[in-house]
């Protein structure tokens, strides 16, 4: 073979353009690795909680559970251990058949009424919980920061519009307009608002645990004032009033 050295030349520029083209083929597929990688990451934060609660009941749903026994299977399950295994056992026909949804589901089926109302009240205690929490917090901040109140002079939201006028149609006063955010977290903390939290009543379905169930007028509403709100978050912690 005739040796050409343009030809050779040429030859070798194509053997080097190749192997940089495989390069960055390699490359390519590795920063695509990174990407669906990085992707993935994101969307196990960013995903909403609605899609979160799908997944998680994706396979109670499977098994019969509908949203009617939701509070029934919260009891159940807000269980203490030894309790929750005493009570499944109960129901627990082969133990070398079926599986943990199966035992959950029978059981929840026959309590149904009963622990439908332990577990709405177990939610409603640990919502009146967590808003005592909240007052207290904001109580705490306001103590501890006397001179940050640039909060109070923010127009009144929302959620204190909505309490003040909940309550305002339950004591059959006249609903205050027009208030400042201030205003409005003074006027629902002197008529003793959010009254969903008020004065809990006994009841004869619960009363085996000695609780108290929410009020009736109260319905699944976790509305909470704390003082309109986070508005100013270098100032403020939105507290409930």
């Amino acid at each position: 073979m005739i040796y050409n050295k343009d030809i050779a030349a040429l030859e070798r520029k194509e053997r080097e353009a190749a192997a940089e083209l495989q390069k960055q083929q390699v490359q390519m597929l590795e920063t695509k690795r990174k990407l669906r990688a990085a992707k993935s990451r994101l969307l196990a934060t960013t995903r909403s909680d609605k899609w979160h609660a799908m997944a998680l009941s994706a396979e109670a749903r499977r098994k019969g559970f509908t949203g009617e026994q939701a509070a029934a299977l919260f009891h159940l399950h807000s269980l203490p251990v030894s309790e929750y295994l005493e009570t499944i056992n109960l129901y627990v026909s082969d133990p070398a058949l079926g599986s943990v949804l199966d035992v959950e589901y029978a059981a929840v089926e026959a309590n149904i009424s009963e622990w439908t109302e332990l577990g709405k009240h177990k939610h409603w205690d640990r919502a009146r919980r967590e808003y005592e929490d909240q007052i207290e917090g904001f109580r705490k901040w306001q103590a501890e920061n006397p001179d940050q109140t640039a909060w109070r002079d923010k127009p009144a939201t929302t959620d204190q519009y909505f309490l003040i006028w909940r309550t305002a149609e339950h004591l059959e006063i006249e609903q205050p307009r027009n208030l400042k955010c201030g205003d409005a977290h003074d006027w629902l903390a002197k008529h003793d608002a959010n009254l969903r939290f008020r004065q809990p009543r006994a009841s004869s379905s619960v009363a085996k645990e000695d609780i108290s169930s929410p009020p009736a007028e109260s319905g699944n509403l976790a509305t909470t004032d704390i003082a309109g709100g986070q508005q100013a978050e270098e100032e403020l912690e939105r507290s409930n009033g």
